[in-house]
């Protein structure tokens, strides 16, 4: 257990340990009262009490209350604080270990998993640490010195209390392995749960339109069934071991209790002894008690032990220096990339966006248009060839300050559960309210704000979902607006926009793409036509690349998917 918590906690681990000694010592003077009832047996049978000694014993055990009550007081407040402000430490350091690690990670890895660690793996982390751990030492203290105490009163006795005692612990043990490895397979399945939770909540209007809702969305019912199964199966398997062990120590009892009178009929022991290890023994009995439940609880450290490790194991995104690059031209040379092994979505990929200019990327669909934006803002490492910011390797440059030069806007818009105001604001937390509006009003999201119930400090909903596609869109653009970055990645930027808002918009793009780097994943005509340099894309790798009036004049894939564009007026990607 010290091995666990000190690889999960590090630094904050040697906190811990001065309220765990107050414990250990409130956990001694514990016992103060059950070695004042054994003098005082001894003074009753020897019809030695007397006032004076009655008053001496009432100060001790007065006395060691009061010690117990601060030294205790001191060393419960201390773990609860030092630990929950361990947790706190944890929690932060996973979630910047997290911030690190590109976003392949988090396409492989079930969000569930994720989701399960920081909520319910860390609440029981917290709750082990603060109440269980101590919990457990104060039991194992108490029951050393119990047996030592029941050793000095007579060795035959306690022998035969000990021997009932190291047949059982094995049980015990027995019980936190079932609980580690049962514990572990339920913690799968309580992640699928809570993936199935989150993909139903999400997805909650279309399963209401095809009749999925309640006992009909059978992925998720079949999880909740399983998780009821393997909670079950967790309580079952740990019961009978943690029952056994409760009856070997209960039977104990009476056992020992018999060798006792036995030995004091044949005047083997005095009666001094034998009500003396009586009450010892009964004590020790139901510490033991308390022991077998609280001991299998604390396997859960392994466990979150296991989680915590598998994601701290994964390797963050490396980078050489922390170079400030004032050129804003990007270049792929020779770029493969690939989200499977063996699949590759960009295939060699090479071109230039010089700085000041618009790059156009189009192409059908899965052809890596969003792939290459996302290779630029490095969410994912490439497997092969180099992409410079200037003419610097992207892997060299602190990641974010990498992405402090960017501003995006992708086609999947996420906005926080937050106001619209403060949506705007990520893009620049030390904008003025005067920046925000204007950069609504250059997103022409302005108007649509002020006829929201309460304006900018609208609450937007879970992922923007009180608002409409466009005013998401529109927003999400406002937000990148305001950043002001040199350099600025739009996929599809106006696709849930009408064309009277798209004709504003475009305005204010043209303004504010003045002189920086633009890369744009374009299906409108106008757009387009007026990147300097359009990349047709296919499989993954570059048909034709050039400006307008180039491609046309070749006659080929560019010129036959304008005169699509052209014949029905609306191209989509």
């Amino acid at each position: 257990m010290r091995k666990q918590l000190k690889s999960i906690l590090k630094a904050d681990y040697n906190t811990l340990k001065t309220p765990t000694i107050l414990l250990v010592i409130d956990a001694l003077f514990q016992m103060i009262p059950y070695m004042i009832m054994y003098f005082t047996i001894i003074d009753l049978f020897n019809s030695s009490i007397t006032k004076s000694k009655l008053i001496n014993y009432t100060l001790i055990i007065l006395f060691a209350t009061i010690l117990r009550i601060i030294i205790g007081g001191k060393g419960y407040s201390q773990i609860q604080i030092r630990g929950a402000r361990a947790v706190e430490h944890l929690r932060i350091s996973l979630a910047e270990h997290l911030r690190q690690l590109h976003l392949g990670y988090f396409n492989k890895k079930n969000i569930g998993y994720l989701s399960s660690i920081m909520t319910n793996d860390m609440a029981s982390l917290e709750k082990i640490i603060t109440h269980r751990v101590s919990d457990l030492i104060k039991l194992v203290v108490i029951i050393i010195y119990i047996i030592v105490l029941l050793f000095t009163v007579n060795l035959k006795l306690a022998l035969i209390e000990l021997a009932f005692v190291i047949i059982g612990l094995p049980l015990v043990y027995f019980s936190g392995v079932i609980v580690e490895k049962t514990g572990y397979k339920q913690k799968k399945i309580l992640n699928t749960v809570v993936s199935g939770m989150l993909e139903f909540f999400n997805g909650i209007e279309v399963f209401k339109a095809y009749s999925m809702v309640g006992k009909n969305f059978k992925r998720l019912e079949e999880s909740f069934k399983h998780l009821y199964k393997r909670s079950i199966q967790l309580e079952l398997c740990v019961a009978p071991f943690v029952m056994t062990f409760n009856f070997l120590i209960d039977i104990s009892y009476p056992i020992v209790l018999l060798f006792a009178t036995k030995a004091l009929i044949a005047n083997e022991i005095t009666k001094i002894t034998f009500f003396s290890f009586t009450l010892m023994l009964l004590a020790l009995v139901n510490t033991l008690r308390q022991f077998a439940v609280i001991y299998p609880e604390t396997q859960y450290l392994k466990i979150a032990q296991k989680k915590l490790l598998s994601i701290e194991n994964e390797k963050a995104q490396p980078f050489v220096k922390d170079k400030e690059n004032k050129n804003n031209t990007i270049e792929f040379k020779n770029v493969s990339f690939e989200y499977e092994e063996k699949t590759p979505v960009i295939k060699n990929l090479s071109f230039v966006a010089k700085e000041g200019t618009t790059t156009a990327l189009i192409g059908p669909s899965g052809c890596g248009k969003t792939t290459i934006m996302n290779l630029i803002a490095r969410f994912y490492d490439i497997n092969n060839g180099q992409i410079l910011l200037g003419d610097t390797e992207i892997r060299e440059i602190e990641p974010e300050l990498l992405l402090s030069k960017l501003s995006m806007v992708f086609q999947e818009v996420y906005l926080l559960c937050d106001t619209v105001y403060n949506n705007i604001l990520m893009g620049n937390p030390k904008a003025t309210k005067e920046q925000v509006i204007h950069a609504a009003k250059l997103a022409s999201v302005h108007e649509d704000i002020l006829n929201l119930e309460n304006g900018y400090d609208t609450f937007v909903g879970e992922g923007g979902t009180k608002l409409s596609g466009g005013e998401r869109q529109r927003i999400s653009l406002a937000r990148a607006l305001i950043k002001d970055a040199p350099i600025i990645l739009l996929d599809e930027a106006t696709a849930s926009i009408d064309m009277d808002n798209e004709i504003q918009i475009r305005k204010a793009l043209d303004i504010i793409t003045k002189n920086k780097t633009v890369i744009i994943i374009a299906h409108r005509l106008n757009t387009i036509k007026n990147a300097d340099n359009i990349l047709v894309l296919n499989n993954g790798v570059i048909e034709e690349m050039g400006n307008h009036k180039n491609l046309i004049s070749k006659k080929g894939t560019y010129f036959r998917m304008i005169n699509d564009i052209e014949n029905s007026l609306k191209f989509k990607l």
